[in-house]
């Protein structure tokens, strides 16, 4: 067997998360397998030691560099200059600050050398990461920054002849998927205004150079990123793909859990050959022990449930912790969710994301008498609850795939009226996008629907196959005829 060196890199907890086993079944298939981190907490930390307990090459690069990234963008501490030899970037932003008046859009024009820095740092990190692995092939997540180190390693892996291939982290992928969330971001608040091609002069006149940097939906038009930090990437060389495409098409092949993935993919232009639908690669292991009957034995006893008398879920909505709405906000409609569900007078449990704070919920948890499982994630809990209350949340794939109902709580107000954009409630009918408004009374019908179904997580994962080992066969056998040429 060819033994081949591969790389793979991760931005961020989630992305470590999605990609499962994939570098770790690469090892045990023989290959030489690199890891490069490029953020650092406890979860990097914990995960760099995994990796070289196991016999992986990892390094983090934010900690050996000193620098702190966020999504794969390098964000460098700043430094004091003498006033005669502050970098060009620092010299032509002050030029642009005392010509342009406070209220002039052009001053827009200082945040540019602010990112071609941000991205040459990047592009160092990422030559650094490449002379260290070398690989002929490379995995890397859906990376969204078009000026971060991911991209420009992907250019370095390409110009260097190695294959590029992404692993799956989102289940809805495609052009006209992006489209809507893109400006849903911005109508919403979640995103700058500056991504509207009206927004000032500046914006209407790269939209006029570089027409195909936007789009138009609903009578608006829009660029993908910030127009200064698009501008930047073209500058560097970096604006080789289409950058709204999602994923870019720079991967020799996209590896989607789920068969609407796929369809999505395809109904976008991607050709069917760089589509690979093997599973989810996060799932290996829930599949692996949601069949073991004493795992899942020790599950109910911690949680309080058995198959006959089982709970609703509830997916907890992180709307606070990621900055979407305003705390006050976050948790009147928690509440509001949790006074319906007590009326149930079933047991509940909830899933919390990472980023909430146990002890803030638990104690809310505690007066509605609800539990929450800090020690299953949501997949394992899935195949055993009689339905899911969520919110717009990429987990609810899986649920509605194991046979559950799913009610996604439209806060965020996702419907549309194009059907030609997909929303949420149309990739899986198991799925059901419902105003709050008509929660309880949503919650009351499924109730009585699932009064006598089944709790049995065996029809579903012991058929499952495991995704990583499946994944990393096809990407080393794509690969294998342009490795043996170079050889």
């Amino acid at each position: 067997m060819q033994k081949h060196r591969i790389l793979f890199t991760f931005q961020a907890p989630q992305f470590v998360i999605e990609s499962g086993s994939l570098p770790f079944e690469a090892a045990a298939q023989g290959h030489e397998v690199h890891v490069a981190l490029y953020w650092n907490d406890s979860v990097a930390q914990a995960y760099e030691n995994k990796c070289r307990a196991q016999g992986l090459h990892v390094r983090n690069y934010s900690t050996q560099l000193g620098f702190g990234t966020e999504a794969g963008t390098v964000a460098s501490a700043p430094v004091d200059y003498p006033s005669n030899r502050q970098p060009f970037t620092t010299r032509a932003r002050a030029a642009l600050s005392r010509l342009l008046p406070r209220s002039s859009p052009l001053r827009r024009f200082i945040s540019l050398p602010d990112y071609l820095r941000t991205s040459l740092a990047a592009r160092e990190i990422a030559r650094k990461t490449w002379a260290w692995s070398k690989p002929d092939i490379y995995f890397s997540a859906s990376f969204g920054s078009i000026i971060g180190v991911e991209n420009h390693l992907a250019k370095v892996t390409r110009q260097a002849g190695a294959k590029l291939f992404c692993y799956p982290t989102y289940p809805c992928y495609g052009e006209d998927v992006y489209i809507r969330r893109r400006f849903q971001n911005v109508d919403m608040g979640m995103w700058t205004n500056y991504l509207r091609a009206d927004a000032d002069i500046v914006n209407r006149l790269l939209a006029k150079a570089f027409p195909n940097w936007t789009r138009t939906y609903n009578g608006k038009t829009q660029f993908a990123k910030d127009p200064i930090e698009m501008l930047a990437a073209r500058l560097l060389g970096l604006l080789y793909h289409d950058p709204w495409k999602k994923p870019y098409d720079i991967y020799d092949r996209i590896y989607v859990p789920y068969q609407f993935s796929a369809d999505l993919l395809y109904r976008n232009g991607y050709r069917h050959e760089s589509v690979g639908m093997l599973g989810k690669p996060s799932i290996d292991q829930v599949a692996r022990q949601c069949a073991d009957p004493g795992f899942v034995s020790q599950m109910q006893e911690e949680l309080g449930f058995t198959l006959d008398e089982s709970f609703i879920l509830f997916n907890v909505a992180p709307s606070a912790e990621h900055k979407n709405t305003s705390e006050e906000v976050h948790f009147r409609q928690f509440f509001a969710i949790c006074d319906v569900l007590k009326a149930t007078g079933e047991k509940i449990i909830l899933s919390l994301h990472p980023l909430c704070n146990f002890e803030t919920y638990n104690r809310y948890a505690a007066r509605y008498g609800f539990t929450i499982s800090r020690n299953y994630q949501i997949y394992y809990l899935q195949p055993f609850c009689r339905f899911i209350v969520s919110h717009s949340c990429t987990t609810n794939h899986q649920g509605a795939l194991v046979g559950k109902k799913v009610i996604d709580i439209d806060y965020l107000n996702l419907r549309f009226e194009d059907l030609s954009m997909i929303a949420p409630e149309e990739i899986h009918p198991n799925i059901m996008l419902v105003p709050p408004e008509e929660l309880a009374k949503t919650v009351d019908r499924l109730l009585a629907e699932t009064a006598n179904s089944g709790h049995d997580a065996h029809s579903y994962y012991t058929a499952y196959a495991p995704a990583g080992a499946g994944i990393v066969k096809d990407a080393v056998a794509f690969a294998a005829p342009a490795v043996h040429k170079k050889a």
